[in-house]
């Protein structure tokens, strides 16, 4: 294990120390923005605070991508060493108390990801991957699932107000296991890479959103691209993950002309 991968580790678990205090109080959010399901609450800032003070600490000259942390993102992804890190995913979830959240930090090397981090706080589970190195639960190796039809499929998308529902009444036509909305990007790729989804998509999500777990599931043995199926890179935005042998058959279904 890298000293990389050890520091990333070690500041998901001590925010997620921080994190399970607040959740165990009462939590209030803010809107950010003015934008209704845009929340942040303390613990995602004290939460970000915590990991970048940690990674400071052992590399001084990084930069960081974050999502409660006012940068120019086109400058900061010009940096050799980037960090990009969500203190909570799903802190709308993590508001209402609803137990399907996570921390997620990545390090990428010259817009290459190097290695990814997703860490349950509330299960315990920390999801890992180091570039070439496979993906693993709680250091156990893992991989994506076998299920080679959709009709047998468990699949997973996350859809805001402004955005329409067509491609998910597609997929809801046709006689797939089910369709989940969970709302984090983060675990959703994560559950992806340990087999326990087969297939997710979501559009408009910021890089914080799935830097790390676009390496979990590619490490896993899985496949990401864009919507239309185009390599997939830090600034896609649009993503579909799958196990790789459902990518082509979802790939069918999403009409790209709902998605420009």
């Amino acid at each position: 294990m890298s000293i990389y991968l050890q520091t990333a580790i070690n500041s998901a678990k001590q925010a997620g120390k921080l994190i399970l205090k607040s959740y165990s109080r009462k939590i209030e959010a803010r809107i950010k923005d003015g934008i209704s399901f845009d929340l942040v609450t303390d613990a995602d800032i004290n939460s970000e605070k915590t990991i970048i003070s940690i990674i400071k600490k052992k590399f001084p000259n990084h930069s960081f991508l974050t999502e409660e942390k006012t940068v120019k993102q086109a400058e900061e992804m010009q940096s050799e060493y980037l960090w990009v890190i969500d203190p909570i995913d799903g802190t709308i979830n993590f508001a209402h108390k609803f137990p399907f959240f996570a921390i997620s930090i990545a390090l990428y090397k010259n817009n290459s990801a190097l290695l990814g981090v997703v860490y349950d706080p509330i299960k315990k589970e920390m999801f890992h991957a180091e570039k070439s190195k496979g993906a693993f639960l709680n250091n156990k190796k893992i991989s994506v699932s076998k299920t080679n039809s959709l009709n047998k499929s468990l699949l997973a998308t996350g859809f805001f107000h402004s955005i329409k529902f067509k491609t998910a009444e597609k997929f809801l036509s046709i006689p797939i296991h089910y369709l989940a909305n969970f709302g984090s990007a983060a675990l959703e790729l994560s559950y992806i890479a340990a087999g326990r989804l087969d297939g997710y998509w979501e559009l408009r999500l910021k890089p914080w959103d799935y830097a790390a777990g676009v390496l979990i599931v590619t490490e896993a043995g899985g496949k990401i691209t864009d919507l239309k199926g185009n390599n997939f890179d830090l600034l896609t935005g649009n993503v579909l993950a799958s196990n790789g042998k459902l990518h082509d058959e979802m790939l069918k279904i999403i009409d790209k002309k709902f998605y420009k």
